[in-house]
């Protein structure tokens, strides 16, 4: 959110007219998120509830990573941008290894950063008074609000 505050005085029968000109920054910006899912506890506990009650009918356990993203490994197989790796990580003192998943997502940062700010402020004595002359017109210009 955005907002000025500058001050703008006006002598009375003086007419102003206050502009706000704003400079912005566009940007754009890719990014990668790369997140490791592992099973520190060496399960995954997955259960299926009751829709109403969230009862609990049925607790299963995944015990290997690879279980879950199977199906989409064996479909993206060649696919060089497929999203999910499985890795073996070696576990000390046993022969089964800790699995863990490596998924990767890609994304496009869209921002516009307001830059700089200022206001232009044109004065004109109000018509129809006798002091007041047509071609009498002031602009002030304040720059950052100030």
């Amino acid at each position: 959110m955005w907002n000025i505050n500058t001050e703008v005085k006006v002598e009375p029968m003086v007419c102003a007219h206050a502009m706000l000109i704003v400079d912005e920054q566009p940007s754009i910006i890719d990014f990668t998120v790369r997140t490791r899912v592992s099973l520190p506890k060496g399960t995954l506990p997955v259960s299926v509830r009751r829709k109403g009650s969230q009862r609990i009918l049925k607790t299963y356990y995944i015990l290997h990573l690879g279980t879950i993203f199977k199906e989409y490994n064996e479909k993206h197989k060649a696919d060089p941008k497929k999203i999910v790796e499985i890795e073996f990580v070696p576990k000390e003192g046993s022969r089964v290894s800790d699995v863990i998943a490596w998924i990767t997502s890609h994304g496009v940062c869209h921002n516009i950063s307001w830059i700089d700010q200022h206001v232009v402020v044109k004065y004109e004595k109000v018509e129809d008074t006798p002091s007041a002359s047509s071609d009498e017109t002031k602009t002030e210009m304040n720059k950052n609000g100030e």
